[in-house]
């Protein structure tokens, strides 16, 4: 919640409307997501929270749906994000 107020504080400061997030961040983003979850068992398997939901026509590829790293490091990389000036973020009017 913090690190999202300071986000819109910083849009609101600089009158921005309108973020997303670049694309070769969202490519980072995914692997570093992606190594954090390899090590556990709950990547392993087929279940809603790997996407794969035997009910729903295409749902059958396992993927990674969210981050399950070190919290510690997702503080830091929130930090670092935000002491960059959010560069990691396409900023619109």
């Amino acid at each position: 919640m913090e690190w999202l107020t300071g986000l819109l504080r910083f849009m609101r400061e600089h009158n921005y409307s309108r973020v997303e997030t670049r694309a070769e961040q969202v490519a980072e983003w995914t692997e570093m997501v992606i190594k954090a979850s390899e090590p556990l068992l709950s990547s392993k398997i087929d279940s809603w929270q790997t996407g794969v939901n035997r009910n729903v026509e295409g749902r059958s590829v396992r993927r990674v749906l969210g981050y399950n790293g070190n919290g510690v490091h997702y503080r830091r990389k929130c930090e670092e994000v935000t002491a960059g000036g959010f560069q990691e973020f396409a900023f619109r009017m």
